[in-house]
């Protein structure tokens, strides 16, 4: 993904000595441009197009965005860019979505570049229009110079080690179980261990989940450090609880699992000095709640922002780890929401579960939606998932719309009411 990134990045900065004769169009509505062409829309943000590509994956434009003032959203040289397969997408700065852009196809003279497969084409006809969307109000911001790096690594220091021979499992306090189903060997690669996922009432939640070989991995966020692995058996450490894997910037995240007093103990941490700041709805505002060291109290039905970086000059996706106890499902029914921004977490259920077909000839895995839990709400704004990390971007993240509208694991969500209501 950082290869093809690169690869746009590096064809866009040549697109102007390519085609040339910019032209200059006011107004929203529909437009047929080429690079350096430049919109002012009816709210006068302007949007400049630099690139026009068929790469690897779709069809894409690339475009700066400025506000009356000249302000660019992001700040250069970092652009926006628009896939075909996205249809309408918004754009604006961290507070608004002030543009909807959508590129309806790429016509005129092509040149190809035979690395990466790119084919550069002269034009690109796009849909514009002026838009006004509040965004909630964001932890979010470049996150340069504030390195705190760690060798640390996950021990599971409190965990059981036991042999699991295939068709056993491991029932964590929740209810959930992991299944050890076979050792599988992929052609030119290593040895991944095999795993069906169970739920409290004993129906298959998922099947053929693959991990590693060996080290510290998961199945569903369920912990395990994996000693050594057989055909038909596997050895393991296990703690009862959860894992969350952060990427490198600002994180919006939340925990599936809970004690009895509403929260989730961290258990062991990898993410030097992060703070976490959780979003109070009575006041509209953010509270600081601590750090993520081992010890630290977490709520466990709402979401939290946690401020990442524990690697040197580098965006990664996989910064630093923590382990939470809990001993029950987080479930969503019956929490009530206040009027305005309210930011939540996502229930042990978003997992989703598989259904068998009635014919017998098989199972489809159904994810959770938000309209399986809305109850009495109905969202004014929202809901927005969190981003972390974006390479055009270098680190900053921004809001995002779930796709199809489905609850992720793990994942904080903020949802605008105009009054009081209950999840069902």
């Amino acid at each position: 993904m950082k290869q093809i990134a690169f690869g746009f990045a590096l064809f866009f900065a040549v697109m102007f000595a390519i085609f040339a004769s910019a032209s200059d169009y006011s107004g929203d509505g529909t437009y047929t441009v080429k690079n350096g062409d430049i919109i002012t829309l009816n709210n006068g943000w302007k949007i400049t197009i630099n690139g026009i590509v068929f790469g690897p994956t779709s069809e894409q434009i690339r475009f700066s965005l400025t506000d009356p003032s000249g302000t660019s959203y992001p700040q250069t040289p970092f652009d926006n860019s628009l896939y075909r397969i996205d249809g309408k997408k918004k754009f604006g700065s961290d507070e608004d979505l002030i543009v909807e852009v959508e590129l309806i196809g790429l016509q005129g003279e092509r040149r190809d570049i035979s690395s990466g497969n790119f084919i550069i084409y002269e034009q690109a006809t796009i849909a514009v229009k002026s838009i006004f969307e509040q965004l909630p109000k964001s932890a979010g911001g470049f996150i340069a110079g504030q390195v705190n790096e760690t060798n640390k690594t996950l021990t599971l220091k409190n965990g059981k080690r036991i042999t699991l021979r295939s068709g056993e499992k491991i029932i964590y306090a929740n209810g959930y179980a992991i299944e050890f189903s076979r050792k599988f060997l992929m052609s030119g690669r290593w040895p991944t261990a095999v795993f069906n996922l169970y739920a409290p009432d004993g129906s298959q939640a998922d099947n053929n989940i693959f991990t590693g070989d060996q080290g510290f991995t998961n199945v569903a966020g369920f912990p395990f450090i994996i000693h050594t692995l057989n055909d038909y058996s596997i050895d393991l450490t296990y703690v009862d609880g959860w894992s969350n894997t952060f990427a490198t910037g600002w994180n919006l995240f939340s925990i599936p699992i809970t004690n009895e007093d509403g929260q989730g103990v961290i258990l062991e941490s990898t993410c030097n000095s992060a703070l976490l700041w959780l979003w109070n709805s009575t006041l509209q505002d953010y509270e600081k709640i601590g750090i993520l060291e081992e010890g630290t109290r977490i709520p466990s039905n709402m979401g939290i922002w946690a401020k990442i970086q524990t690697k040197s000059n580098t965006v990664s996706d996989d910064d630093c780890k923590i382990i939470v106890s809990g001993n029950r499902s987080v479930t969503l029914q019956g929490s009530q929401l206040q009027k305005g921004w309210n930011l939540i977490g996502s229930p042990m259920s978003a997992y989703g579960q598989r259904k068998e077909f009635e014919d017998g000839s098989g199972s489809n895995f159904i994810l959770r939606t938000f309209d399986d839990i809305k109850g009495s709400c109905n969202f004014e704004k929202g809901p927005w998932a969190f981003a972390p990390m974006e390479i055009a971007d270098n680190g900053r993240g921004k809001f995002t719309k779930p796709f199809e509208n489905r609850i992720g694991l793990g994942l904080g969500y903020f949802v605008k009411v105009n009054e009081e209501c209950t999840f069902s």
